[in-house]
């Protein structure tokens, strides 16, 4: 059993928000030897004070855990370094179980949206989205915020700004605590640099000075609407037959270091048949039956892997040479931007990393942007699962442009392991279609 890491470098304050959040609420930690224990203090190394964990704000407490040789207590005064800790799956994938994160980007990223068509004239601050979370509901985790916005000339009628959400209840009330806003501080940096940037300022100035009525709806409903759309936060605007139309502020958000942007899931024969035909125009060089014939072996664990790794060992050679012809090359490009985008075009993806910088992704014009490149495709595994992967050199740097790989996930109801065929964005993806947004 793991142990629990607070692992600050690599995941900021979410696991120590965690922990604090559950210390709090009085809530009990699973041991690694079995077991639970409610903790109620804290002793840093180079402090022999015990100090109740109740009484410490989040930053306070990462003080008290910085360095090695702290201890927690319990009630009865009994010891536990936090190698004692089991690490439960509320401290797995940024706490995916309790709330997750990329759900909460999504309220934030669309509010300071929201705040920069509300202020029009001035930039977005932290102290400012902090404030308009706090204003939600608690418990109120789908609604409408509304608010007017003046115009440059004080005789046009005021603008009106909504703000539409809809979260799980888990994830709303990850965001409404305010001893783990911290935890979000990367997210929230992101936000901000994207919400005043040009791509959403143009359109705020736009608003301020046209001397119209407008009516500016902003929508982060994407984790109660992901039916056959990638868009997660969109605006729209009425037009001058007061319809309400698009701008161009589509986004699929990804928080955190997300490589994947589409999948194709299932082991079935069929699912093989669309994956390489949609990307490379290639008909499958094997029948269902050579294709099934692996199934069957002792051990049910690796059947689906085996057809797996047999496909794509196939199809290999003939992506090969769909890369050098300009048509089947033209069909992938095509394929990179349905996965992207579901064809609802304009659709940025927009990345909040881990270092509080936003990325915005544009394959609209794929094509052109890839002139004169060469790709070549590398098989290999992830693990002993397959992997393509299409390369191409920029810059006189050869490196990944997109890895289609098989992923092993959790086992269906018949006790065998669930596959998908999964597209992640390489190093020369970000080269050739990202934008860092920057002050």
């Amino acid at each position: 059993m793991a142990s629990l890491t607070f692992d600050i470098p690599k995941k900021g304050d979410l696991r120590v928000g965690i922990f604090l959040d559950k210390v709090k609420k009085g809530k009990s930690h699973e041991l690694v030897g079995g077991g639970n224990v409610v903790l109620t203090s804290v002793k840093a190394r180079t402090d022999q004070r015990e100090i109740p964990i109740k009484s410490l704000s989040l930053q306070q407490f990462r003080n008290k855990i910085s360095g090695t040789g702290y201890k927690f207590y319990d009630a009865a005064g009994t010891e536990y370094g936090i190698t004692k800790l089991f690490k439960s799956d509320e401290y797995k994938d940024d706490g995916k179980t309790n709330y997750n994160k990329g759900n909460v980007a999504e309220i934030l990223f669309a509010g300071a949206m929201y705040l920069r068509f509300c202020s029009k004239t001035r930039q977005v601050t932290e102290s400012d989205l902090r404030g308009l979370i706090r204003s939600l509901p608690a418990g109120k985790n789908m609604g409408r915020v509304s608010k007017q916005s003046p115009n440059k000339n004080p005789k046009v009628r005021k603008d009106f700004v909504h703000f539409i959400y809809g979260l799980s209840k888990n994830n709303y009330d990850a965001v409404k605590n305010d001893q783990l806003w911290p935890a979000w501080s990367k997210l929230i940096q992101a936000s901000l640099l994207y919400a005043n940037s040009q791509d959403v300022t143009k359109y705020a100035d736009l608003f301020y000075n046209n001397n119209l009525h407008n009516r500016i709806v902003v929508f982060a409903d994407g984790e109660t609407d992901q039916v056959g759309t990638k868009v997660d936060v969109k605006v729209t605007a009425n037009d001058h037959q007061g319809k309400d139309v698009p701008l161009n502020l589509n986004i699929s958000l990804k928080a955190g270091p997300v490589k994947q942007f589409g999948q194709y899931g299932g082991v079935s024969y069929d699912v093989q048949q669309k994956l390489w035909d949609e990307f490379f125009d290639i008909k499958l060089p094997f029948n269902e039956e050579k294709f099934l014939s692996f199934m069957g072996t002792e051990n049910h664990d690796n059947d689906a892997a085996n057809c797996l790794n047999f496909s794509y060992e196939q199809v290999a050679p003939h992506v090969a040479k769909a890369l050098n012809n300009p048509n089947k090359l033209d069909k992938f490009f095509k394929a990179v931007n349905f996965h992207m985008t579901r064809n609802e075009n304009p659709v940025f993806l927009v990345q909040l990393d881990d270092k509080g910088r936003a990325i915005k992704y544009d394959t609209s014009d794929l094509k052109e942007k890839a002139k004169g490149l060469e790709f070549k495709a590398v098989l290999g595994k992830s693990g002993e699962l397959p992997k393509m992967s299409i390369c191409t050199t920029i810059d006189g740097m050869e490196n990944v442009f997109l890895d289609i790989r098989v992923k092993r996930g959790d086992y269906l109801k018949d006790g065998t392991p669930y596959y998908r065929n999964i597209f992640e964005k390489g190093k020369n993806f970000t080269k050739l279609l990202s934008t860092l947004i920057d002050d």
